[in-house]
């Protein structure tokens, strides 16, 4: 059945899952770079790229987040209510705990901001996942209380763009091989190491983390639910839709031609 919905999938979203391997791709590249190369004697090499390419993914999650959440509440859903309320707790719960480290290393990172030259560029990133993260659990929120379907009445897809979903579903698999990879090194983030010391980071980070890293897991796995039940059954049922209006037709036609040689006998 999964390789049913990856066909489909492959088939019917070109144009978003393309973009979408690439940055795959491109990030894993970066970050075998970076697990490898990068240390204190090249962090001003290695580092900027680093910061400026993740944040650079962040940018354009929340853009195309909040372009599909407004989608999707303009598209008024009658009978909305969560059905797998285990899912629910569990996206709120690792939220709450994802956003509440991201604002307290915020906050430590204003504290010691001219201390070092990453700090503006470590302070961006998390105040963008901050962002992210509760943007997109809105939206996910949103689509489980409607079954993971977010198209319109009669297959219409007027909320939500599968592309810009599909993009996100990419992005959420960066950031967890970010989230990973940022678990075994502080170095990632060197200004936060000002305000707290070596080993009250590492127990902050190898506490918390897991938390963003089950988020992006569980976000992933709803995300791949929504493009199936949004996406890859509207196909079906507007293919099994024209088959019927092809029917209907030939239906039709088959009737005109029997009345004409019946008026011709006549």
């Amino acid at each position: 059945m999964h390789w049913k919905v990856v066909k489909q999938l492959v088939k019917s979203n070109r144009g978003g899952l393309l973009p979408g391997f690439a940055i795959v791709i491109g990030d894993f590249a970066l970050l075998v770079c970076c697990r490898f190369l990068l240390s204190v004697d090249n962090i001003y090499i290695y580092l900027p790229i680093y910061h400026a390419v993740l944040l650079s993914l962040m940018i354009v999650s929340v853009v195309s987040i909040v372009i599909v959440l407004m989608s999707l509440i303009r598209f008024h859903h009658r009978h909305a209510e969560f059905h797998e309320l285990m899912d629910v707790v569990l996206l709120l719960f690792s939220l709450l705990i994802t956003v509440t480290s991201g604002i307290t290393i915020c906050y430590a990172i204003i504290l010691v901001l001219p201390d070092n030259p990453f700090n503006p560029s470590s302070l961006a990133i998390f105040i963008f996942e901050v962002l992210q993260v509760s943007f997109q659990a809105i939206f996910l929120l949103e689509a489980m209380k409607r079954g993971h379907r977010i198209c319109g009445p009669m297959g219409r897809r007027n909320c939500g763009d599968k592309q810009l979903i599909t993009l996100v579903f990419f992005l959420n698999l960066c950031f967890w091989m970010h989230s990973i990879s940022e678990m075994e090194r502080p170095i990632y983030h060197p200004g936060i190491l000002s305000y707290f010391d070596r080993r009250t980071w590492a127990i902050i980070r190898y506490t918390t983390l897991p938390f963003p890293i089950f988020y992006r897991f569980h976000s992933t796995a709803v995300l791949f639910d929504i493009i199936q039940h949004s996406f890859i059954e509207e196909s079906r049922v507007v293919g099994k839709r024209k088959a019927n209006s092809c029917l209907a037709e030939d239906n039709i036609s088959m009737e005109v031609v029997g009345k004409k040689s019946e008026v011709t006998d006549c």
